[in-house]
C-alpha cells in the first residue's frame, strides 16, 4: 500500500479499548461514555484485521503465529507501566509510545484530571530498565512547554514527537499551536532546525521540515519529530 506521497505503508495501529484511567481535557472534555464491550473489537476480529493487513504488506504488528508480521508496539498513558513493563517485555512487545504532555505536576493534574505524573515517569524508567524502546508523544497544545520535554528527552535519551490532534471527534474542533509556532519556539531556545530529505520507495523525494535539534543542543542529539497523533 502506498500513501499519496508514494510512501510504503507497513505500520498498522489497532485501538483495542476506549477506556482510560486519565481524563485529559483535549481528549475527553465531556467525560467518557462507555460504548459497551459488544462494540469493541474481539480478539478474533483483531486477528482477522491483522491477517488482512499482512496480506497488504503490513509488517509492524507482532502476532507470532502470523507469517510476515515483525514487530508490535503499543501506545500508553504510562500510569500502570511500572506494574506491567516486565510482563509486556516477556509477552514480546517491541516498543512503547508514552503520552506525556507536561513535566509539571500541577499542570498534569489539571490536564489529565489525575495526579499520576510520578507513576508515568516511574513507568518510563521501568520500561527502559526492561530494555523496551520508549518514545514520548506530546500533543502540540497552545499551552505546551516544549523546552522542558526536550531537555527531559535528551537526559533520558528518548525520542520525542510533538503530535497533532487527530481530526476526528472532538479533535475536529480542537485548535492547537501550529507547527510553525512550535518550530519557532524551539529554534529560539536551541538554534536553527534543519531540513531532512529522504527517499520514499526509491521513486519520489519527500522533504519534511521538522524541529530536529541535531547538533544544536550542546552538540548532542535530541530526537524530536512531528507526526500524526497515535
Amino acid at each position: 500500500m502506498l500513501d499519496q506521497y508514494g510512501r510504503n505503508i507497513t505500520y498498522l495501529r489497532i485501538s483495542i479499548t476506549d477506556r482510560c484511567n486519565l481524563r485529559c481535557k483535549y481528549c475527553m472534555p465531556d467525560g467518557v461514555t462507555d460504548v459497551g464491550m459488544k462494540n469493541i473489537l474481539t480478539f478474533e476480529e483483531i486477528w482477522e484485521i491483522v491477517r488482512a493487513g499482512v496480506s497488504l504488506g503490513i509488517t509492524h504488528v507482532r502476532i507470532r503465529a502470523i507469517p510476515g508480521v515483525e514487530t508490535i508496539t503499543m501506545t500508553t498513558n504510562g500510569v500502570l507501566l511500572r506494574t506491567y513493563a516486565a510482563s509486556l517485555k516477556e509477552a514480546g512487545l517491541d516498543g512503547l509510545n508514552v503520552s506525556l504532555d507536561t513535566l509539571d505536576f500541577e499542570e498534569f493534574a489539571s490536564l489529565a484530571g489525575r495526579q499520576n505524573l510520578k507513576e508515568v515517569l516511574d513507568g518510563i524508567q521501568a520500561a527502559k530498565e526492561m530494555g523496551l524502546p520508549v518514545k514520548i508523544n506530546a500533543v502540540n497544545r497552545k499551552e505546551l512547554n516544549p523546552i522542558s520535554l526536550v531537555l527531559y528527552a535528551q537526559q533520558e535519551k528518548i525520542p520525542l514527537r510533538f503530535i497533532e490532534m487527530m481530526p476526528v471527534g472532538y479533535g475536529k474542533q480542537y485548535v492547537g499551536r501550529s507547527n510553525d509556532e512550535l518550530r519557532a519556539c524551539l529554534e529560539d531556545e536551541f538554534g536553527k532546525s534543519e531540513m531532512i530529505t529522504y527517499q520514499a520507495n526509491q521513486k519520489k523525494q519527500i522533504s519534511e521540515q521538522i524541529s530536529h535539534m541535531v547538533q544544536t543542543l550542546h552538540t548532542k542529539e535530541v530526537p524530536i519529530g512531528s507526526g500524526p497523533a497515535v
